[in-house]
């Protein structure tokens, strides 16, 4: 057999090799962020709120892949909404998350952490009214079963107001709480 036919068959070979194995191409953190916020989407379709909170890249033994923490809430408008973050490593763990982590779950606030610290805003809407001294914001809410909250933080006093507002009755409750989960007014 010529030399040439070799030479040549091993050319194509090369060729549709390329073309059938490309090459691998570094995904960069924009993209990995866009693929983690797709998932949480599909994942939570009814969620009220899907983002990415943030992300780090780590030079690991096996390489560098993407640390990336996500947040899902649902239930936002509702006594008791639920906020919790998945996180993502990317692409070194094939795109697997780990379990959820729960910050509110079930009306409850500082799950498994005993020094509470009310550090979203879901956190300061189920403190409103789970909290003791805030028998009034209870009956409110018992009242105005289509009342709505709106909790804002206040960085430099370290407070959360939120207020819940009923469209039905046009009435507003609001409550004063430390980000230590005491009620303030």
């Amino acid at each position: 057999m010529d030399k040439s036919y070799i030479i040549v068959a091993l050319m194509i070979a090369v060729i549709l090799l390329a073309i059938y194995f490309p090459r691998n191409t570094r995904v960069d953190i924009t993209e990995a962020k866009h693929y983690v916020e797709e998932d949480l989407r599909n994942r939570y379709p009814t969620a009220d709120i899907i983002g990415v909170l943030n992300a780090s890249e780590i030079n690991g033994a096996g390489g560098t892949y993407y640390n990336i923490r996500g947040r899902v809430t649902m239930n936002l408008d509702s006594q008791c909404p639920d906020r919790r973050h998945i996180y993502y490593n990317y692409p070194a763990q094939n795109f697997v998350p780990q379990p959820d982590e729960y910050i509110t779950r079930g009306c409850r606030i500082c799950i498994n952490i005993t020094n509470c610290l009310l550090a979203f805003e879901e956190e300061a809407i189920i403190a409103s009214h789970t909290l003791p001294g805030t028998g009034a914001v209870q009956k409110f809410l018992n009242d105005s079963s289509d009342a709505k909250p709106i909790a804002a933080h206040d960085n430099q006093t370290g407070t959360w107001a939120v207020t819940w507002e009923s469209k039905r009755f046009a009435r507003q409750v609001s409550v004063l709480i430390s980000d230590n989960a005491y009620v303030i007014e």
